[in-house]
């Protein structure tokens, strides 16, 4: 913002960031998830080739959930004041 970012450019560089990195983790545990649904089905007993929407509906449920868990802290960061900022640094 010191340098003429606005709030609203702020608060998407920060949710892009955050969404880039929950998909990329979501995808790759969905990836390794239904590559082991075997390995898992051997654990836990349920029927594995029926599960493969459970998965997705669950990783879908995260990224949701980190998404939300992520905009209080863009907020803070987009209503933060540039000379404050440039102050306690």
């Amino acid at each position: 913002m010191a340098l003429g970012a606005t709030r609203a450019r702020v608060l998407g560089m920060v949710m892009t960031r955050v969404a880039w990195m929950l998909g990329v983790g979501a995808a790759t545990g969905l990836g390794l998830a239904l590559l082991m649904r075997e390995l898992i089905g051997m654990v836990i007993y349920f029927k594995a080739e029926q599960e493969g929407g459970s998965f997705v509906l669950l990783a879908s449920l995260l990224v949701a959930c980190g998404l939300c868990a992520a905009v209080i802290p863009a907020l803070r960061a987009a209503s933060v004041e540039p000379m404050h900022a440039l102050r306690s640094e």
